[in-house]
């Protein structure tokens, strides 16, 4: 496992799996990167690579999302699946996996399935593909083709990282639990559902705010307007505010799951204990026989 620091001056527990772009170029310049342990940088995005004009860092292979969910819901596939996927991206349980891409919630969401399946060290770049060529960083037009390996990865399948709908429902009214709603204001407070594809508005009863953006597309209250995180320790005090704390086992959901991934992995880097992804998030409450608020 590579150990480099992160880049919040916040001492927080996971901090260091939070990379800066230099962070990364000065990994990848070191003599001892070419290993057969080196880390697996890896491109998010949404559909085919030809369709991100931006160019890949150097190295770096490419998955698309619509291998690890899928639709009507757009939940998670099977462990199953995501064992084939980790497979042909050639990751073993104990590969450092370095995730980026054109936004952060793309790449956050693949963070969470990996680490829900059993991959121990799953780090961020942060700022993302834009960031880097920001820097003057070289790119490469297409990324690296990767030979699928023959089963390094095992699916040891961490079931606290996914909350099913009973398992909200069971946390609604739990002091110890708080369900928190990622989605915009106007979604949360049932003046929108965000999407075209959505018809009922509303949320889950009891459900608390958890910042977000303007639409499900943005993420303002956790990114700066070049797409890098704002301050772990400006996050913290925000959902301190509305009781998101870490001594409550705290369920995080959205629509489809992108943003409440990266609610999730902020609330890793915090190396906060007890946090999950209700996958289904909006899209399944307002389809089953729950309420909503």
């Amino acid at each position: 496992m590579w150990l480099f620091k992160g880049g919040d001056s916040v001492p927080f527990k996971n901090q260091h799996k939070l990379l800066s772009p230099i962070e990364l170029k000065n990994l990848m310049d070191d003599p001892g990167y070419q290993t057969e342990q080196k880390p697996i940088v890896v491109f998010v995005g949404f559909g085919q690579p030809t369709d991100y004009k931006n160019g890949f860092i150097p190295g770096s292979i490419y998955l698309d999302t619509n291998l690890i969910e899928g639709g009507p819901l757009w939940n998670l596939v099977s462990i199953e699946q995501l064992e084939i996927v980790l497979n042909q991206l050639d990751i073993s349980n104990e590969t450092t996996v370095i995730v980026y891409g054109q936004q952060i919630m793309a790449a956050t969401r693949a963070a969470w399935a990996f680490m829900y399946a059993g991959v121990e060290d799953v780090r961020l770049l942060n700022g993302g593909i834009d960031e880097w060529k920001a820097l003057g960083f070289r790119v490469e037009e297409h990324p690296s083709i990767v030979e699928a390996s023959k089963g390094p990865f095992k699916p040891e399948p961490k079931s606290n990282y996914l909350s099913t709908r009973r398992d909200v429902e069971k946390s609604l009214y739990d002091k110890d639990s708080i369900v928190v709603d990622v989605r915009s204001w106007n979604e949360y407070s049932g003046k929108t559902t965000g999407y075209d594809y959505m018809k009922e508005k509303g949320r889950i009863p009891n459900a608390v705010w958890g910042y977000a953006g303007s639409d499900p597309y943005h993420m303002e209250d956790f990114e700066e307007k070049n797409g890098v995180l704002k301050s772990l320790k400006e996050i913290k005090e925000l959902w301190e505010e509305s009781g998101i704390t870490p001594d409550k086992k705290v369920i995080f959901y959205c629509g489809t799951g992108w943003r409440a991934s990266e609610a999730f992995f902020i609330a890793h880097l915090m190396g906060w204990p007890n946090i999950s992804v209700y996958d289904g998030g909006w899209m399944e409450w307002s389809h089953g026989d729950g309420s909503s608020a």
